[in-house]
């Protein structure tokens, strides 16, 4: 079930100046970015004036915070502001960060951490956020109160050409998306990591980062070819005080914007010229959907009366998957990246003004909490379901009854007392009878729908569990089963994946769910 969403909550943006790069400072590449506190400026032209400041105009803008190029990983987590997501995913909100920014100029690094996001010690200063995500949220189980638990399931998927890819499982090729009311659009058939530990979702993390797909051009040598999304949702166990939840938090690297004069795919074969027109149209998508979500809502509501504003979400594949987060249910954070060199002021200068739109996107955060039925639920809800039904045979007998009794001593019959009506003239044992019984059935009636709007809470469990049954009906084909069995064997994790001996137990519950629901 869904509670709040009367709240607004605009998008949040930080962005953060990558520092020169050696390469960059040997050849005596001015600089272009200057920032001050909040605020940061766009110098148009190099070089400095007489009294040594920018020469030329310059751009400024002001965001919710900015990270300048001296400072870590560690001091961006704290200062961007994704705790507050998380808390707010511990709470029942799903909460979405996703980097922007063209090619070379940090995402993956802020995002995964160093070297493509390859595996960092825990509590590295290198780690990157999902790196710390996964951290503070497990800090975070560990401080719940008594009785409270919170369960880990993890995903990590790519988008490559437009298409989404299992990155825990890339034999099953692409996946198609779906809609449906209770997710939105997700991608069908996704591996999902049930995970207990810290250890499990670092596991998780490093399978799907090993998947990636990367290459290398004249920008960037560890390029990203496909914009990633690792998602982690949390089940949380209710208390006396507070109510199961379910919160999800999504953490989104997107690959950059090229340029084929800076990068040179064109030179790199025609797969790298495919791929790089793939990123850069996604992109293009992604910016009209800023840009349309970004006016006001007086604007927004005018032309919608008249049928013109329609964010362009189904345009794409990254949109669609990104559409909660950009005007939806979710909360949001988007870390703009840019680079100080005068050689990418440009691209530079698109960033910011996209990250400036999109500050002005607000969301309507949704809590989501969890009501399962119990199994004394189910027995009562079948009881009163039995009863209606014993009462609905019983009242057209009763008013048979009624009929037979209610006869004029002369032969001619009174006038018919209506269903659940007392007539003022005539009250009899029967008509009593019926009007007690028809009040029976309709407070049945009222107990039988309130607990069936308990049972409609469980349909989202009820796919959930037919997502696992698919899953597991994939992990039993010869070559899925032998990949996943020679990794976890390899890696020796206490990693709890969906595996093939609980299906009967699964299916089974299916079976249960379905006959109830019928």
């Amino acid at each position: 079930s869904h509670s709040g969403g009367t709240d607004r909550a605009n998008v949040e943006v930080v962005v953060r100046v990558r520092p020169m790069l050696s390469h960059e400072r040997a050849r005596g590449e001015p600089r272009r970015v200057h920032c001050d506190g909040r605020t940061v400026s766009v110098q148009m032209a190099d070089g400095t004036d007489s009294t040594g400041g920018p020469r030329g105009m310059t751009k400024d803008f002001s965001f919710q915070a900015l990270v300048g190029e001296d400072a870590g990983q560690g001091d961006f987590f704290e200062a961007s502001g994704a705790k507050r997501l998380l808390d707010a995913a511990m709470d029942g909100y799903a909460s979405t960060i996703f980097a922007y920014g063209q090619t070379g100029c940090g995402k993956t690094h802020t995002i995964a951490g160093p070297d493509g996001g390859a595996p960092q010690p825990l509590g590295s200063e290198n780690a990157g956020l999902i790196a710390r995500t996964c951290e503070y949220l497990a800090d975070r189980a560990n401080q719940l109160p008594p009785g409270a638990r919170c369960h880990f399931r993890a995903s990590f998927l790519e988008i490559y050409n437009d298409q989404a890819y299992d990155l825990l499982n890339p034999s099953a090729g692409p996946l198609c998306e779906r809609w449906n009311d209770t997710q939105g659009h997700f991608v069908e058939n996704l591996f999902v990591v049930n995970c207990e530990t810290l250890e499990d979702l670092t596991t998780v993390v490093g399978e799907g980062v090993r998947n990636r797909r990367v290459g290398s051009h004249a920008k960037n040598l560890d390029s990203s070819r496909s914009h990633a999304i690792f998602s982690i949702e949390l089940d949380i166990d209710g208390t006396d005080i507070t109510p199961a939840r379910r919160g999800k938090v999504a953490l989104v690297d997107l690959a950059g914007s090229e340029r084929l004069k800076g990068t040179k795919s064109d030179e790199r074969g025609a797969q790298m010229l495919r791929e790089a027109g793939h990123v850069n149209r996604s992109l293009f998508v992604l910016g009209k959907v800023i840009a349309a979500l970004a006016k006001s809502e007086r604007d927004s509501f005018r032309k919608s009366q008249t049928g013109g504003f329609l964010p362009p979400y189904r345009d794409s594949l990254l949109t669609k998957l990104l559409m909660d987060s950009l005007g939806g249910n979710s909360h949001a954070l988007m870390v703009a990246c840019v680079s100080p060199c005068a050689a990418d002021y440009e691209e530079t200068l698109s960033t910011l003004f996209y990250a400036s739109r999109a500050g002005r996107i607000r969301n309507r955060p949704t809590r989501r909490t969890i009501s399962e039925p119990t199994e004394s639920m189910m027995d009562e809800l079948q009881q009163l379901r039995q009863e209606v039904a014993e009462l609905r045979l019983r009242v057209p007998q009763a008013i048979a009854r009624q009929d037979g009794a209610v006869v004029g001593g002369d032969g001619g019959a009174l006038p018919r007392l209506g269903v659940g009506r007392a007539s003022p003239r005539l009250s009899t044992p029967l008509a009593t009878e019926t009007a007690a019984l028809e009040r029976r059935m309709r407070e049945v009636e009222d107990q039988s729908v309130q607990l069936q709007s308990l049972l409609d809470d469980a349909v989202a469990e009820n796919e959930m569990l037919r997502h696992t049954v698919r899953a597991m009906q994939r992990a039993e084909s010869p070559g899925s089963s032998s990949r996943d069995s020679s990794k976890r064997s390899g890696r020796g994790t206490s990693t709890s994946v969906i595996q093939t001996d609980g299906g009967s137990s699964v299916e089974s519950r299916l079976a249960e769910l379905r006959e109830d629901f019928e």
